[in-house]
């Protein structure tokens, strides 16, 4: 479902908030009784990245990441430190 419509690489000129924001658009029409959409979320995005950026999450200690907030941070740190901000 999620495979080829919303996809980061972790190359360079891709942005990770845009990422974040298709995937938010996506993601949000998906409910499920009972299951908070952090949830969602977090069982969701893994199928969103590829190459070099599934590889980085794929090296993500496990329980380190327990929330969508927690990872969307690491990822935009990853793929948008602060450094690439100031060079604008």
């Amino acid at each position: 479902m999620l495979r080829g419509s919303v996809v980061f690489r972790g190359k360079e000129g891709e942005c990770p908030r845009s990422h974040l924001r298709r995937f938010h658009e996506l993601i949000n029409g998906i409910k499920i009784n009972g299951v908070p959409a952090d949830a969602i979320q977090l069982r969701y995005f893994p199928f969103t990245p590829e190459g070099q950026a599934k590889e980085w999450l794929d090296t993500q200690p496990p329980g380190s990441i327990t929330t969508f907030a927690n990872l969307a941070d690491k990822f935009l740190t990853r793929y948008h430190p602060s450094s690439k901000t100031t060079d604008l």
